[in-house]
């Protein structure tokens, strides 16, 4: 059986202030936090499109495919201002096609900053534990 892995992550804008340290970051109040201006994910309908037929060529060729939502540090998480949409419209694209979403949003790797280099990125020690739970959770796929 063939898989497709298809990973995202929320990062509409990777130089604006998110690309401080995750110390300095921690730094920063709730008050600072509602004050900084949010980034917005823009959904463009040439994308879409393109992904549709993505999944439906991968549909067509029994080729499963699993959404993926990485972790991110639940700090950027409030960054985004229209994440809730996002958030929509995987699980609507994972509705449509009858796929399996894993979101690590909420995971731990999201939950502790020892894990990430900036708020966007995880280090090297939070890819590697990333890298091998996807590992093991496409494990019982493999036939």
């Amino acid at each position: 059986m063939k898989i497709i892995l298809v990973l995202y992550q929320s990062c509409p804008n990777d130089w604006g202030i998110y690309n401080l340290s995750v110390d300095s970051e921690f730094k920063l109040t709730q008050k600072q936090l509602n004050n900084i201006e949010k980034d917005t994910i823009e959904f463009h309908q040439e994308s879409i499109e393109l992904f549709n037929r993505f999944l439906d060529q991968c549909k067509a060729d029994k080729i499963q495919v699993i959404l993926i939502l990485s972790p991110e540090l639940y700090i950027n998480q409030q960054l985004t201002h229209n994440r809730a949409e996002m958030l929509e419209k995987i699980k609507f694209f994972a509705n449509k096609y009858n796929l399996e979403f894993w979101d690590y949003s909420k995971h731990p790797l999201s939950m502790n900053k020892d894990y990430h280099f900036d708020l966007k990125h995880m280090n090297t020690r939070g890819a590697d534990m990333f890298s091998k739970e996807i590992a093991k959770r496409i494990l019982p796929y493999k036939k």
